[in-house]
């Protein structure tokens, strides 16, 4: 059973200055209330008052309760973008913060999110594997220009408008944020229900708005949140409903969730998006091919290998689509040695493959972009949220470092635990060797593990290493190949997500 996490709340000292008296947020106050409502983990995010950049408190009260908080930093638009990213790196690698907030109101006069310091915050973040959240209290309209841009910026960074994005029933911002979560990158908050529902708790009128994000976003990018202390009953806010209250409006507004949605929303999502990892999961891994995989780079291999072929005495004609594609099943010196007529057990075969292959390895890597060897739509997000909740690793048939090269492009090195190719595994694909070897340094059994190709080679290094299988269509072989290869089969990326995390939580 999935805990139930409340992924947006706020702590500060009972009678701090700058906030109404009446206000207790201290986790004193918090914590029982957690216990009754059977919330096991909450997101403290740093609260622009009474604290701004100060995150002393809330990073205490993490220190102070052990598995019971974490929390999200409120960026510093006033410091330089160096400065900004400097002081985001140390709230997360230092302190252990899992996510930072950009309130736009706290921008200098004139500036924008996706101004210089908002984008190298963005794309810091997306390097250090964690969410942005974003608050548009003003209505989204305001900040759709800016949340356009920084999503255009950064692929990789995962994205959450906080508080259903402020678009309440029947305004015009609904398709809007539809809009955005059509991006897979983005999640959206289902917190703070009484700043956009017109009725008390349970909000009945956001049925609609509930059901439209789960049938058109998936429940899986959803999650639940109280804003606590804001959600207490207080003379400042009628409309707050109170901690309990806020937790039972779920069972109205997700009254016709599946078992499994529910779980996701109530506290899955918001353990995946953090990086942590899901109960029973522990023991998962997720290992990846690279080309045909995650980075469309066919077209970078195929000019190599006719650059390297050219002229050569075994080729009559320079190399055609299909036949590098049909061999790209082999680890990179026996394909151009078959590409030049020899093949295994010929004499010549293993030294004209290795002097091939070695001036195959030095063009294809140094040609390595983010043109080139970009990854297909929808990878980084999903590399992005995969990645810090469970471990995973590559093998390639290709070099080692063309695989190295291919990540660092994409702006996702840190995201894998082992990578390795055919010259440095102790056998190539078909081999189960590489496979292994990966587990091995992830520290996973093989049978605890998923392999996700294009290749039939990758299928058969799966099935002889003893896990299971995934086989992708946009790859460089044929649906009807991969198909009777792998153990399942996906055409799209999010198709391939759907069925990673149901492995996760199998």
């Amino acid at each position: 059973m999935l805990p139930r996490v409340d992924c947006h709340l706020h702590v500060w000292a009972d009678g701090s200055p700058g906030v109404p008296p009446s206000f207790s947020a201290s986790p004193s106050t918090l914590l029982p209330l957690m216990s009754a409502a059977g919330v096991s983990l909450a997101v403290i995010v740093q609260p622009t008052q009474p604290y701004l950049h100060d995150h002393s408190y809330v990073s205490d009260a993490i220190e102070a309760h052990p598995g019971k908080f974490i929390g999200v930093a409120l960026a510093n638009p006033s410091l330089s973008p160096e400065a900004a990213c400097a002081e985001l790196r140390r709230l997360v690698r230092t302190e252990g913060y899992r996510g930072v907030r950009f309130n736009p109101y706290i921008w200098p006069a004139g500036s924008r999110m996706d101004g210089a310091v908002g984008r190298a915050l963005y794309r810091e973040a997306g390097l250090l594997g964690v969410p942005v959240q974003l608050m548009c209290f003003r209505g989204l309209p305001l900040h759709l220009p800016e949340i356009r841009s920084l999503l255009a910026s950064s692929p990789r960074t995962l994205c959450v408008l906080d508080h259903l994005g402020f678009a309440p029933p029947g305004d015009p911002a609904w398709a809007s944020l539809l809009d955005l979560a059509a991006d897979p990158a983005v999640f959206v908050k289902l917190s703070a229900l009484y700043r956009t529902s017109a009725e008390p708790a349970p909000f009945r009128d956001l049925l609609p708005h509930v059901r439209d994000l789960r049938d058109k976003v998936g429940a899986d990018r959803l999650l639940w949140g109280t804003d606590f202390p804001f959600a207490q009953r207080h003379p400042e806010i009628p409309s707050a409903p109170g901690y309990q209250a806020s937790w039972d409006a779920a069972d109205v507004l997700l009254g016709d969730f599946s078992a499994a949605e529910r779980a996701e929303v109530l506290g899955g999502t918001a353990l995946r998006l953090h990086g942590l990892p899901r109960p029973g999961s522990e023991r998962r891994a997720i290992l990846w091919d690279v080309d045909g995989t995650l980075a469309d780079s066919w077209r970078l291999g195929f000019e190599a290998s006719r650059e390297v072929l050219a002229g050569h005495p075994g080729r009559t004609e320079p190399l055609e689509e299909a036949e590098y594609h049909e061999c790209t099943r082999y680890c990179t010196p026996d394909r151009l040695a078959r590409h030049v007529g020899l093949l295994p057990g010929d004499p010549a075969h293993a030294a004209e493959g290795e002097r091939l292959g070695r001036a195959f390895d030095d063009l294809y890597i140094a040609r390595v972009s983010a043109t080139t060897a970009a990854f297909y739509d929808g990878v980084a997000p999903l590399l992005s949220e995969l990645g810090g909740a469970v471990p995973m690793a590559a093998l390639t048939n290709a070099a080692r470092g063309y695989a190295e090269a291919v990540f660092e492009a994409n702006g996702c090195g840190g995201r894998f635990g082992s990578v390795h190719g055919a010259d440095s595994a102790p056998k190539p694909k078909p081999a189960p060797d590489g496979l292994v070897q990966c587990c091995a340094e992830l520290g996973r059994e093989p049978a605890d593990c998923v392999y996700v190709g294009d290749s039939p080679s990758d299928a058969e290094a799966a099935r002889r290493a003893g896990m299971r299988s995934v086989g992708v269509t946009w790859g460089s072989h044929s649906e009807d190949k991969v198909r009777d290869a792998f153990d399942e089969t996906v055409g799209s990326v999010r198709e391939l997500r759907r069925t990673l995390l149901g492995f996760l939580a199998a």
